[in-house]
């Protein structure tokens, strides 16, 4: 980007808010100090995070010819979205399979989310607690600690998880394979959760 330009002072938009509020702020800004066509498009994509950011990436190259034809293209589908946000009953409808990874199923409910509106944290942790399977490893040592109380002690925990469930899948696949060595990350995974992953595996592998 040039020196002397100065990127405007607005939140990062991340899909869930009005599209256009976070357009024309930009586009004041712009105006303001006479941007031209070709900066405003380099610039636009650092305001923006999350599906937002992924969508950017996902334009075609050369599909871009000026900061008009990217504002069409940015409102067309994060308006309709914006338009038809959903009750916040309908995160409780999302339930994790059972052979679905806890990555994957947060990685799922994270962009539902975008979709709701009027949505406080208890209502999302209340839908969190119900969707993850209540048989998994998570939900088990919640059982055991119900200690978490806020949204993002609840989303720390759930990260470690989906280390350790990382950690055992690599584990299970360097057994597998029987060449590669046990990376250093895995000897630290407890190992009470380690053994009952493999006798898992070993059932599922059982005719």
């Amino acid at each position: 980007m040039p020196d002397k330009f100065k990127m405007p002072r607005v939140d990062k938009y991340d899909g869930s808010g009005d599209p256009s509020d976070h357009m024309e702020s930009f586009r004041a800004h712009i105006i303001l100090h006479d941007t031209p066509d070709e900066i405003a498009c380099r610039a636009f994509p650092l305001t923006l995070k999350g599906v937002a950011k992924e969508w950017f990436g996902g334009l075609s190259p050369k599909s871009v010819d000026n900061f008009d034809s990217l504002g069409q293209q940015f409102l067309g589908p994060f308006l309709a979205v914006w338009k038809r946000k959903k009750n916040p009953a309908y995160l409780l409808s999302l339930v994790q399979g059972k052979t679905e990874s806890l990555k994957d199923f947060m990685l799922w409910f994270n962009r539902e989310k975008l979709t709701v509106e009027s949505l406080n944290e208890q209502t999302v942790l209340l839908a969190l607690m119900h969707g993850i399977k209540a048989d998994g490893p998570l939900m088990a040592e919640l059982a055991r600690k119900p200690t978490l109380g806020t949204l993002r002690q609840f989303t720390h925990k759930a990260e470690e998880f989906i280390n350790q469930e990382e950690t055992v899948s690599a584990l299970i696949k360097s057994k597998a394979e029987g060449s590669k060595p046990v990376p250093d990350s895995i000897r630290a995974t407890p190992r009470a959760f380690v053994e009952q992953k493999k006798k898992d595996h070993r059932n599922l592998r059982t005719p």
